[in-house]
């Protein structure tokens, strides 16, 4: 039995070998998937729930209690559907907003727009390092 499975060890190729562990190691490069970082600006304590879409079926994430001036990172494939919730009424949707899926990372600021009374989801833009 031993002898076996040597010889059929011994006679895969090589070559198919080295391009599957390659596919592997460069696969993940490949694949759209950034982590963004949502950050609570308001005063009050809110709910974030997002979900993507996978193989045609909506993908729900755990809703997330977040303090103000709290932070979470998400990361899903595809496109991001974040929605926002009141945490003292729960079935009260405060903001619901999609996020295009982007090879970059981003930042995001939840922020009470005084026109509308609801929260506006934001890119805060990044500063530039000096050297």
């Amino acid at each position: 039995m031993q002898l076996l499975l040597e010889r059929t060890w011994c006679s895969f190729p090589k070559r198919t070998l080295v391009l599957g562990f390659l596919t592997l190691a460069l696969l993940p490069g490949f694949v759209t998937a950034e982590t963004i970082e949502v950050r609570n600006d308001t005063k009050a304590t809110i709910i974030i729930q997002t979900a993507c879409i996978v193989n045609d079926n909506v993908r729900r994430e755990r809703p997330v209690t977040l303090r103000t001036g709290a932070k979470i990172s998400i990361k899903l494939h595809g496109n991001k559907l974040i929605t926002v919730y009141d945490a003292s009424m729960p079935n009260r949707v405060l903001h619901q907003s999609t996020i295009a899926s982007s090879k970059e990372d981003g930042t995001y600021s939840l922020q009470p727009d005084t026109k509308t009374g609801r929260l506006q989801l934001s890119p805060v833009k990044k500063s530039k390092e000096r050297k």
